[in-house]
C-alpha cells in the first residue's frame, strides 16, 4: 500500500506538473491568440485608415474634376462674351458704314443742289444776256429808224 500511495504520490505530482504545463501551453495559446488579434485588430485599423485615406484621395479628385467642370464653364462664358463683343463691334461697324453711306448721299445731294443753283444761275444770266440783247437790238433798232427818219426828214421833197 505503501508503494501504491508513492506511485500515486508521483503521478499525482506528475499530474499536477502537466496540468500546470497545459495551463502553461493553454496561457501561452491564449497570449498568441490576443497578440494575434492585436495585430488583426492593427491591420483592420490599418485598413480602415487607408480606406479613409483613398476616400479623402477620391474626394479630393471629385473636387478637381468639380474645379476643372468650373473652369471649363468659366471659359465658355468667356468665349460666350468674347462672342457677344465681336457681334456688337460687327453692328458697330455695320452702323458706321450706314453712316457713311447716308454722309455720301448727302453730300452727292449736295453736290446736285450745288448743281441746280449753277443751272439756275447759268438761266438768269442767259435771262440777263437776251435781255439785254434784244433791249441793245430795240435800241439800235430805234435809233437807226431815228437816225433813217431825221436823215429822211431833211431831204428836200421833190
Amino acid at each position: 500500500m505503501c508503494s501504491f500511495t508513492l506511485v500515486f504520490k508521483t503521478d499525482v505530482k506528475h499530474l499536477l506538473l502537466l496540468l500546470l504545463l497545459l495551463q502553461l501551453l493553454l496561457l501561452l495559446l491564449l497570449l498568441l491568440l490576443l497578440l494575434l488579434l492585436l495585430l488583426l485588430l492593427l491591420l483592420l485599423l490599418l485598413l480602415l485608415v487607408l480606406l479613409l485615406l483613398l476616400l479623402l484621395l477620391l474626394l479630393l479628385l471629385l473636387l478637381l474634376l468639380l474645379l476643372q467642370l468650373l473652369l471649363l464653364l468659366l471659359l465658355l462664358l468667356l468665349l460666350l462674351l468674347l462672342l457677344l463683343l465681336l457681334l456688337l463691334l460687327l453692328l458697330l461697324l455695320l452702323l458706321l458704314l450706314l453712316l457713311l453711306l447716308l454722309l455720301l448721299l448727302l453730300l452727292l445731294l449736295l453736290l446736285l443742289l450745288l448743281l441746280l443753283l449753277l443751272l439756275r444761275l447759268l438761266l438768269l444770266i442767259l435771262v440777263v444776256v437776251v435781255v439785254v440783247v434784244v433791249v441793245v437790238v430795240v435800241v439800235v433798232c430805234f435809233v437807226i429808224s431815228e437816225l433813217a427818219f431825221r436823215t429822211f426828214s431833211n431831204v428836200p421833197s421833190i
